[in-house]
Parts: C-alpha cells; sequence; structure tokens
C-alpha cells in the first residue's frame, strides 16, 4: 500500500444503532472516530472514519485507492480498541470512496451532514506521513473538476511510432477520468488520504483524497453528495486475504 501523493491536481442500509454518536467538536472526540489504516507492517497507509458500529463488526469509511492497498496487501485498523485486521472492502464507483470491514465494535458512529456552504470552516482529522492524529482547520472554498489517472492504455501503433521511448519507459498511456472535487484552504499531506471533514458541528460533510502541491498548496475533498450516495447504494464486499509475512 502506498501514500497518494498528488503533485500536479493529477489526482448501510438503515439499521439500529447500539454504539455511541459523536458529533466531534474537539480533539478528544475527533479521536474517537478517525482511525488509522495501514498495511500489516503498519509502514504506509492512510486515514479512516468509522461510520457505523455494531457488536459484531464496524464499518468505516476511506479512500478507494488506500483499500486497493489493502488487497493487495493486506491491512489493519488502529483505533482507540487497539489494532483491528481489515476483514472485507467494498469500492465504490461514484469517487475515491471504499468501505472497510473490521470483525470488532469499534464502540463509536458519525453523524454525516446534511449540507454546507463555500467559505464554512471545516475540520480535518488525519494521520499525515501516519503520525499521530492530527486535526487541521481550513474553509470550504468551493467545487472543481479534476482529471485522474485511474489507469493505463496500450499504446496504439501510431503513439509507439512517435513516443517510442515514452510508451516503452511508462507502459503505455495514462487513462485520465475527470472527477468532481471539493478545494479546501487546508492542506492535505501523505497519509491524509481518507482523512474525514468535519463541519463546525461536528459532522461529516467530505473525505480528503488528494492535495496540490504546487504554488500555494491546498486540498482536494470527495464532496458530500457521493458519500451520501454511496451510503444508500448495495455493493458486493470482498474479502481481504490476511497475508503472513
Amino acid at each position: 500500500m502506498k501514500y497518494f501523493i498528488l503533485s500536479i491536481l493529477t489526482f448501510i442500509s438503515s439499521i439500529a444503532f447500539s454504539s455511541e454518536s459523536v458529533t466531534p467538536t474537539n480533539e478528544a472526540e475527533f479521536k474517537k472516530v478517525t482511525v488509522k489504516i495501514t498495511n500489516m507492517d503498519e509502514n504506509s497507509g492512510g486515514t479512516g472514519v468509522i461510520l457505523n458500529s455494531y457488536p459484531s463488526h464496524s464499518i468505516i469509511l476511506t479512500n478507494k485507492h488506500i483499500c486497493e492497498g489493502v488487497l493487495e496487501e493486506g491491512g489493519v485498523v488502529k483505533s482507540s480498541e487497539g489494532l483491528s485486521i481489515i476483514n472485507s472492502v467494498r469500492m465504490s464507483t461514484f469517487h475515491d470512496l471504499c468501505m472497510i470491514m473490521v470483525i470488532k465494535d469499534l464502540k463509536y458512529r458519525t453523524i454525516v451532514a446534511d449540507s454546507i456552504d463555500v467559505q464554512d470552516d471545516i475540520f480535518i482529522s488525519g494521520h499525515p506521513d501516519l503520525y499521530p492524529r492530527q486535526t487541521v482547520q481550513g474553509k470550504y472554498t468551493g467545487n472543481m473538476i479534476i482529471n485522474m489517472v485511474t489507469g493505463i492504455r496500450p499504446c496504439t501503433p501510431e503513439e509507439e511510432a512517435r513516443y517510442g521511448l515514452y510508451c516503452l519507459l511508462s507502459g503505455g498511456v495514462p487513462i485520465l477520468t475527470p472527477f468532481e472535487a471539493w478545494s479546501t484552504s487546508a492542506i492535505i499531506a501523505p497519509g491524509n488520504s481518507g482523512s474525514p471533514v468535519f463541519d463546525d458541528m461536528g459532522k461529516l460533510v467530505a473525505l480528503a483524497f488528494a492535495g496540490s502541491h504546487q504554488g500555494l498548496s491546498f486540498g482536494l475533498l470527495v464532496p458530500l453528495s457521493f458519500i451520501k450516495a454511496e451510503l444508500k447504494v448495495k455493493r458486493k464486499w470482498t474479502r481481504v486475504p490476511v497475508k503472513k509475512g
């Protein structure tokens, strides 16, 4: 699993809840719902937020690119309840979103906001560079469309003839997919991928997924509408194999 670094803008159904509802408004409460997601060696990964907790399992929201690493290497979630091995993941087709299941009651759940306005204060809780959890404050500054690399396609014969060395070294041509994103004045660092973004009432309004590091740095967020849409659909869960060293 690798950190997601963006250098140039490239890149539950309703169930009765048994656990405590958290609307984080201070450092202690942010810590309750923010988790660290890492590979089995705990040396690479990102962040996530506890959506729901039940006596038998808990659901965590994070980025799809974090889950892709988990599927390759296995992974663990570190929360206030200790370490939990990741059991399965559920990839979104809407955006850079994924849900993670652990077979453990993590005790808390997060409330999702109804809306947010441009220039509202936001708080991003995460693990930049996998350091102990930190919170940064900023503003939700607006919407934008960005192109992200979502795959590689083989070079055509014409491209090979014209860009032979490039095709050889890169393995093909990047596939760029447009994504709607929110921007924020808060800085997003490697390891902040999947960090929950809260409004001043402590409700979840977005999820960090990338940052720009040119000129005046700013962060990119998965908009609230995509998170709400993802919570309404049913998708297949993929079991994560346990990797043994």
